[in-house]
């Protein structure tokens, strides 16, 4: 028995190739791997659940050891996720994360020098946004880190409440015009594309299309 006795997977093949080329690459896979088809019911799957609070009403810690005790460097990544998954709340969550990106990188980074890799963005998965916040150093351990980044968004809070309608606005307008912008890369297209696969949403200008399975016969 081996790992690739049966397997489920996915390919896009994407770019300037011809259905019989892309076709001949799938079979390739396909004859290397020597797998039979993973059924559906066996298949692992994904999903959300709502978890208990830590004791301190401030979410689930989740800690990994550096096996190289020689390694002094340490990372946090904060991630605070919005279990309203309407519309509206969820693109929220993208204008908020707009907001805190500049000032988490310079406060963090610039002002305190906790780390060389400082970074804050939306993390979407299975249509449910996470803000996360991220910072790695080379002199402070993860719980000094993770104080630190639960300062900034308490003492953030009051920046957002002092912050008028129109400087929101100018925000949206700016998160409007990004996404707004046409793919001009390849690679861009790609990913896009393929994140639309892992998810399942097989989307294409936000319309619904069909999965297409097929099998490459045997030669």
């Amino acid at each position: 028995s081996t790992l690739w006795d049966k397997c489920f997977g996915e390919v896009l093949v994407q770019g300037n190739v011809l259905e019989e080329e892309a076709r001949g690459m799938v079979s390739a896979l396909e004859r290397s791997l020597n797998f039979t088809e993973l059924k559906k019911a066996d298949q692992g799957r994904a999903d959300i659940y709502l978890v208990p609070l830590s004791p301190k009403s401030i979410g689930n810690v989740i800690r990994i050891k550096e096996p190289n005790e020689a390694d002094r460097n340490s990372a946090v990544m904060v991630q605070v996720q919005h279990a309203d998954q309407t519309l509206k709340q969820q693109m929220a969550m993208e204008v908020l994360a707009s907001i805190v990106e500049q000032p988490f990188y310079s406060d963090l980074r610039t002002n305190q020098q906790l780390g060389y890799i400082v970074s804050s963005g939306i993390k979407l998965q299975n249509d449910v946004r996470s803000l996360v916040f991220t910072v790695q150093s080379n002199f402070a351990d993860a719980t000094y880190l993770t104080d630190k980044v639960f300062a900034f968004i308490k003492d953030f809070e009051k920046t957002l409440k002092g912050m008028s309608d129109k400087e929101v606005e100018g925000y949206i307008g700016g998160l409007v015009e990004i996404k707004s912008q046409k793919i001009t890369r390849l690679s861009d297209e790609t990913i896009r594309n393929w994140d639309e696969i892992v998810e399942g949403k097989y989307q294409v200008d936000g319309k619904k299309v069909c999965r297409v399975n097929y099998s490459v016969p045997p030669e």
